[in-house]
């Protein structure tokens, strides 16, 4: 390889491409290498550093979630270009030869020496090709596993009461469709089964009852050996964990109010675990305790907070998903995608999927009276999307829905009409928006009403209470507005009153989050605690669990950091009464209508949008679609 077409070292690439990083040089370097020099494979010049430049922009591709890189993308524009940056131009004939050659239909793609792969005119790292493949192949298996037909008479109406029994107090008009039952009577006859909606359309109230109703049809099947359903639950982090656990515990106290049989009630676990911990992860072995050649010992497992998992997690849950076992999932596929890799929850679950085959049609009217929407081909009888809202009924919801669906003007116009002055009452607005040019004044006003605060509690118990009652979210780290520049403003602001040196790292009151997984103390990324004095006014750190508070040490305390401000990512999976959704001053890629909707649905009660218009204009016209085949691989039969 000519390494004088291709850069000798990563500073030189970095001259010439804007945005990439070291990792993607290296594997580009390491793959054409391997490629070059042991799989028999000759290149001329100009071939050489186009795949170079071709690697490099699939390793990025990769690093900003796409799963592949389609050649209509690539050839015929200019990659990595900036005010300071050339960047590189992809000739569209050399970037079709070696698509050509490097097909999954050819040898040479097939060598244990090349790290990527073609297929579909899409350019892979082979790694997540063969994810991709496993996954879509893995869940097409559980697709056509239906025993619609093979539920008898007796079991369907007993099935059919206890439905009617855990949706006594539903409050759905006379003609109006009830989609949690329909989502509850969908998944008697499935092997995998998805719940979509958005916050407060009840998801953890229906899947609730769907466990319950599982555990009912268990009972039937299994009536001579009195074996119980075994469930698995998870979600991707320790706060959406948590969460999951309240929701299902209060929702068990509320079968138990409405006397639903206690023999099925127990059978809903009153845990959940991270993904990680329920696969068996440990940082110094490579892989999972859990595969598929040691599956999770359960009959069904239900995963919460499904967009936030990335291809490569969901294809380790299906491998150590027992053969015999039912999953559940539920997220919102409006909400942004995950970190990693991939588009799940929406490849998954498509919008158009509001219909159901004849035979589920069936089922779902003999147990619950719904008259769903037929097609008789349709291979969506496994997926429901609950479209009622019993949270926001005012402007939250009408704004999420208005910016879910791109639509700037009308959403600023909403805006606009409620514009304050300076930080608002959330008991008296439910959304308020303040100009950008009053941030420094609102940050003031929000720090005194509910920061300040926070150390003059008598309890730990109500100082969550208060952090958890208000948080700043931003788009972005770095910047004047990124979390970093907020956390340092509003600390320094604490420090002043409490006359706290600045220098001084902990003081009470002071709000953490924990950034890097501690499994020896059970303390997870995105875990937030409050340093907060013991009894002899010694400061530890206490975090908040099923069972209540439990403190650490802070010698022990594994990388965090203050958490006045958080990145919108960083709140999937958690709420807070009031929002303050601070936008950057410039545009910037990362804004999308997927994010502003992610940050507006973190509020139970209230939000307060600090933007200028472009930029929210330029949020909300920003759709990006992440690269994959994914959804094309789903659905179909060999």
């Amino acid at each position: 390889m000519d390494k004088s077409a291709c850069f000798n070292r990563f500073a030189e690439c970095a001259q010439v491409l804007a945005d990439i990083q070291p990792i993607d040089y290296h594997f580009a370097q390491n793959a054409v290498h391997q490629i070059t020099k042991h799989a028999d494979c000759e290149l001329v010049e100009a071939q050489q550093t186009t795949l170079f430049m071709l690697l490099i922009a699939c390793h990025s591709a990769l690093r900003n979630g796409h799963v592949c890189t389609p050649l209509s993308q690539l050839a015929g524009e200019t990659w990595f270009n900036d005010e300071t940056h050339q960047g590189f131009y992809f000739e569209p004939s050399l970037c079709q030869q070696l698509f050509n050659k490097f097909d999954k239909s050819q040898p040479l793609s097939q060598s244990t020496h090349c790290l990527f792969i073609v297929d579909a005119n899409c350019l892979y790292i082979k790694r997540y090709w063969h994810y991709e493949i496993e996954v879509a192949n893995r869940f097409n298996a559980l697709f056509d596993c239906s025993d619609t037909g093979t539920i008898d008479c007796a079991t369907q109406h007993y099935l059919a009461q206890l439905i009617q029994q855990l949706f006594a107090n539903a409050d759905c008009q006379q003609n109006e469709i009830d989609w949690q039952k329909v989502a509850v009577a969908s998944s008697v006859s499935a092997k995998v089964n998805i719940i979509c909606g958005g916050p407060g359309t009840g998801k953890t109230y229906t899947v609730a009852r769907l466990l319950a109703v599982q555990a009912a049809k268990q009972k039937t099947i299994q009536a001579d050996t009195n074996q119980a359903l075994k469930i698995l639950m998870a979600a991707p982090t320790g706060k959406a964990a948590q969460r999951l656990t309240e929701s299902l515990i209060a929702a068990k106290g509320q079968m138990q109010q409405q006397q639903v049989d206690p023999e099925l009630l127990q059978s809903i676990p009153e845990t959940a675990l991270t993904l990680h911990r329920l696969l068996g992860y440990h940082p110094y072995k490579v892989g999972y305790t859990y595969n598929q050649h040691k599956p999770l010992e359960c009959d069904l497992l239900l995963i919460d907070e499904v967009s936030m998992i990335d291809l490569a997690m969901m294809c380790h849950v299906l491998r150590a998903l027992p053969k015999h076992a039912t999953l559940i999932m539920l997220g919102d596929a409006d909400q942004l995608p995950s970190v990693e890799t991939g588009n799940l929850l929406a490849d998954l679950a498509p919008k158009s999927a509001t219909h159901y085959p004849q035979d589920t049609a069936n089922l779902i009217k003999t147990l619950t009276g719904q008259q769903v929407e037929v097609m008789p081909d349709s291979p969506y009888a496994h997926i429901t999307f609950l479209q009622k809202t019993h949270r926001f009924s005012g402007e939250i919801g009408a704004i999420a829905k208005e910016v879910i669906q791109g639509q700037d003007r009308v959403s600023w116009q909403r805006l606009l009409a409620h514009q304050q002055n300076g930080f608002t009452d959330f008991s008296q607005h439910e959304l308020a928006y303040v100009e950008f040019s009053q941030l420094q004044t609102w940050l003031e006003d929000a720090i005194a009403r509910y920061y300040s605060s926070i150390e003059k509690c008598s309890h730990i118990d109500q100082a969550f209470e208060l952090l958890n009652q208000f948080r700043i979210l931003t788009s972005m780290r770095k910047g004047a507005y990124g979390v970093e520049a907020l956390n340092q403003l509003v600390e320094r602001q604490i420090k002043q009153q409490l006359r706290v040196s600045a220098h001084t790292q902990h003081y009470k009151g002071r709000p953490i989050m924990i950034t890097q997984n501690d499994y020896q103390h059970g303390l997870f990324n995105g875990d937030i605690g409050i340093v907060w004095p013991e009894e002899n006014n010694r400061l530890v750190c206490y975090f908040e669990t099923d069972s209540g508070v439990k403190s650490t040490s802070l010698a022990k305390l594994p990388s965090h950091e203050t958490v006045y401000a958080m990145t919108i990512h960083k709140t999937q999976g958690s709420e807070f009464k009031h929002v303050g959704l601070i936008l950057p001053e410039m545009p910037n890629p990362i804004l999308t209508p997927e994010l502003i909707y992610t940050g507006i649905t973190r509020a139970k009660k209230a939000v307060t949008v600090l933007s200028k218009r472009e930029i929210w204009d330029f949020a909300l016209t920003n759709r990006q679609t992440r690269s994959s085949n994914l959804a094309a691989r789903l659905y179909q039969h060999d």
